[in-house]
């Protein structure tokens, strides 16, 4: 029987999760559209692999309701492992489906329990109401945000700067006005494992970076580039950088810094970055502030 080649990766991937006993039972080939799916039985569970836009899902439903499936980020919210909140921040930084099917085998007797016969119908419903949830946040968030570009123009220029330089999936965290001057403010966005501040004052605008484990422990982008070693000290010295120039920089720099700004790593980030304060001391810092 010739499997087809979607279809068949994600049997690879659920083999590869020691999910063995996994029995394809329907696959749709990738479209002329890039869309694809691959459906999965594996006891009471119904797994299936969607392929849209490149980009591959894995959701959950019941083999008592074929039709019913949930993200499994829904169901992992339902289950009190992540919460909504943590989930929307993150949408744009896709999840190793590896991690996702691990999580699920190490669950698969409650998942298994949920979706059965006596369940299904009570976890679907729990469902819908997670996923209600999510559009109440949603739109919370986007009022707040529509109240602040209003009242904060930085957050629409922050925006534009990100979508230019390919940025444009961060999400807006925060943003607050300065009584420095009309113009003076600041507003945070997140991108994975980052924390991107821009600050305004005077009509300049610089940016700093954190970790979002140590959210209030930000470093100006200058100090972390000569930290990380993609731009020498001496350069940073005496040449002004745009910001515009400083999110390229981000942008071509991401891998180190998701590493460097990750949960693991961030607290020996931090320390290196201070360290480095204090070795070049106030004219390395005076040398910064006047660049903002």
């Amino acid at each position: 029987m010739t499997i087809d080649p979607f279809a068949h990766e994600a049997e690879q991937l659920l083999k590869a999760a020691g999910l063995t006993d996994a029995r394809l039972v329907e696959a749709r080939p990738e479209t002329e559209h890039g869309y694809a799916e691959a459906v999965f039985h594996l006891g009471s569970l119904s797994i299936r692999f969607v392929l849209d836009r490149m980009q591959t899902f894995i959701d959950i439903g019941s083999v008592e309701s074929p039709k019913n499936f949930h993200q499994f980020n829904d169901v992992e919210c339902l289950m009190g492992w992540t919460t909504i909140e943590k989930v929307l921040d993150e949408r744009f930084e896709p999840e190793p489906l590896a991690s996702i099917l691990d999580r699920l085998k190490a669950n698969l007797k409650v998942l298994g329990e949920a979706f059965d016969r006596e369940h299904y119908e009570a976890t679907n419903d729990q469902l819908k109401r997670v996923r209600r949830m999510s559009g109440d946040i949603r739109i919370e968030r986007g009022n707040r945000l529509a109240a602040l570009r209003a009242e904060i123009p930085l957050v629409d220029i922050a925006d534009r700067l990100l979508r230019k330089a390919g940025l444009g999936m961060a999400n807006f965290v925060d943003g607050t006005k300065h009584p420095d001057g009309p113009d003076a403010a600041e507003v945070v966005f997140r991108y994975g494992s980052l924390l991107l501040r821009f600050v305004q004052e005077r009509g300049e605008a610089f940016l700093d970076v954190a970790s979002v484990s140590t959210p209030r422990h930000f470093h100006q982008f200058n100090a972390v580039e000569v930290a990380l070693g993609t731009r020498p000290l001496e350069q940073v010295l005496s040449q002004h950088q745009p910001v515009e120039e400083l999110l390229r920089a981000v942008e071509q720099h991401l891998t180190e810094l998701r590493e460097a700004f990750s949960p693991t790593q961030s607290e020996a980030t931090n320390a290196r970055l201070d360290a480095l304060a204090r070795e070049h001391g106030d004219a390395f810092l005076r040398s910064l502030e006047a660049k903002k």
